[in-house]
């Protein structure tokens, strides 16, 4: 996840033993933010920006999660998506950072891929969750 008002991003890294990509963890990681950044509503409406991917956030089990979120927490929601072949987001570069970091690095534990992520931004921008 990307705040891009405050050019910060969060990651969640889970072991694949514990969690899958289906369409409920990626709710899951999102409910989580949302929950922990928007405690206060202190900026509305949210604004989400995805890709058309079907298995992580166009779907119903998505669409239910965030509908049910902004009930119970009286705050308006907005996922917008991006079209096919323009999906550059600033979260790619996260991802693309991360991946420079952990490239030549021994990862013998899920924690190691935590570790690395938090030390991939240089500005200390990057929370990172592990999800157990």
């Amino acid at each position: 996840m990307f705040d891009l008002k405050e050019n910060t991003a969060r990651c969640y890294w889970f072991s694949e033993a514990n969690a899958d990509l289906h369409a409920n963890t990626f709710e899951s990681c999102m409910v989580d933010y949302l929950s922990e950044k928007f405690v206060n509503n202190n900026y509305l409406p949210i604004i989400l920006w995805s890709d058309e991917c079907t298995a992580q956030n166009r779907n119903a089990i998505v669409s239910n999660a965030l509908l049910s979120y902004s009930i119970e927490n009286n705050v308006e929601i907005q996922q917008k998506y991006l079209l096919k072949g323009h999906t550059q987001m600033e979260v790619n570069s996260v991802h693309a950072s991360i991946e420079r970091k952990i490239k030549n690095c021994p990862l013998y534990l899920p924690s190691d891929f935590v570790r690395l992520s938090q030390q991939a931004s240089s500005k200390g921008r990057y929370e990172v969750k592990q999800i157990s």
